[in-house]
């Protein structure tokens, strides 16, 4: 691992200040997902256009910077107007979203063995530190007490010096990592995938040497892909594509319970482990009591029929926040939601784009979308007084994913039943044997 750093950029953490509103994937470290924001109904305050190809992620928020990172560069914007404040190049490759480790901001930048993590200035995005980590970074970096961790897809976890990048350790923990990691009670949790046998395995590392592992825990058959985990304090939470939400003991790691949900997941989902965990598959979000696993409400927001313009609507783009009473999430046909936490209703919808929207964050007195890929934008919502609220039940649940699954399951044993028959009926039919001499 090599590092290389750059003289004349303000290093380690920043000043005694208000806490940044949205500063990694997640809200924070733990993946709460939560903060104080404006309630809906939003209006656009402002929208800016993202060049270097479009971005590939949700923003990390300070509050002095609004940065994203595009296919093949970095953005930082004035998170009040929106005004671009400094763009930088970056080399095309796999990336989450960006985190802020205080007066600077990291990404991940490259693909394969030249893959790197990249320190830039928050105030003008000069190169403060480069640190390679030898494969595909896919999900967001996460920052903790001063470390920088990365999960690649290569099996390796690695922590860098938020300061100055240099490596505090690397843990081999094998399979595929794709999901964003989480910290939280000194362990550093990866979701790491088996790309033959498709179980998936929840790790848990001590944060501070890599000590691996403090506990694991793998599903009983193939479950891939996985969300991200997250963490209460109390439990760790991961989705998995075989249509189970797990609760974990973070102490040992221990199956607390599990709930179901009604389609696969995406690496790129990254839950809210707020007073009420918020977690979405490709067609629905759910909200669900943290301590048991208890469904509060789930609403359907994916439509598989084409929609005007050619779009699809599914969830696997975006991540929840919570902010009050409300979960706000975006989907891949660019329409922007929020459902209220107490009755599961949609209070207010809006069409913000023909793409897909990234992980909603928040910025001081704004909320964030992101429109990913070639032509997307960053918008501002804030509060709109004049607006108006809605209060529209969830459509009727359907299971297209679990029935086509359930349809292909039957018609294979249909078929393995017709084959058994058929040779049955070709042995009967067989010349008979020969009679035997006198």
């Amino acid at each position: 691992m090599t590092v290389a750093a750059l003289g004349g950029v303000p290093l380690g953490p920043a000043s005694a200040q208000e806490a940044d509103p949205w500063p990694m994937a997640g809200r924070d470290a733990a993946h709460s997902g939560t903060a104080d924001g404006p309630a809906p109904p939003y209006r656009e305050a402002w929208t800016q256009a993202i060049a270097f190809g479009g971005p590939v992620a949700g923003p990390a928020v300070s509050r002095d910077a609004l940065v994203v990172v595009a296919s093949r560069g970095v953005v930082a914007l004035d998170p009040a107007t929106g005004e671009p404040r400094w763009e930088m190049d970056r080399t095309e490759g796999p990336a989450g979203p960006p985190a802020v480790a205080g007066d600077l901001v990291v990404h991940a930048s490259g693909s394969g063995s030249s893959t790197s993590v990249v320190a830039r200035a928050l105030e003008d995005g000069i190169e403060a530190w480069r640190a390679f980590v030898d494969a595909d970074v896919p999900g967001g970096l996460v920052v903790a007490d001063g470390l920088v961790y990365a999960a690649t897809t290569s099996g390796e976890v690695v922590a860098l010096e938020a300061d100055t990048g240099e490596e505090r350790w690397r843990s081999d923990v094998g399979g595929r990592l794709q999901a964003t990691p989480a910290v939280a009670d000194g362990l550093v949790l990866v979701a790491g995938e088996d790309r033959q046998t498709g179980v998936v395995t929840v790790f848990a590392l001590d944060a501070a040497s890599g000590r691996q592992p403090q506990w694991r825990f793998a599903t009983p058959g193939p479950a891939l892909p996985a969300s991200a985990p997250a963490s209460d304090g109390d439990r760790a939470f991961v989705a998995t594509s075989e249509g189970v939400l797990r609760a974990l003991d973070l102490e040992g790691g221990g199956q607390v319970w599990t709930a179901d949900m009604r389609a696969a997941v995406s690496e790129r989902q990254v839950p809210a482990a707020a007073s009420q965990l918020v977690v979405a598959d490709r067609l629905h979000v759910y909200g669900l009591e943290p301590g048991d696993g208890e469904e509060r409400w789930k609403f359907l927001l994916a439509d598989l029929r084409v929609l005007p313009g050619g779009r699809r609507n599914t969830l696997s783009s975006s991540s929840p926040a919570v902010i009050g009473g409300v979960a706000l999430i975006g989907d891949t046909s660019g329409v922007f939601s929020a459902i209220d936490l107490d009755t599961g209703r949609r209070v207010w919808k809006r069409d913000l784009s023909p793409g897909p929207l990234g992980a909603v964050a928040v910025g001081v007195d704004l909320v964030i979308a992101t429109t990913l890929g070639r032509g997307g934008s960053v918008i501002g919502l804030e509060h709109d007084p004049e607006g108006v609220l809605l209060n529209e039940p969830s459509p009727t649940t359907v299971f297209p994913l679990r029935a086509i699954l359930n349809f292909v399951i039957a018609a294979l044993a249909v078929g393995a039943a017709a084959l058994g028959l058929s040779r049955l009926a070709l042995r009967g039919t067989g010349p008979p044997a020969e009679e035997g001499g006198s």
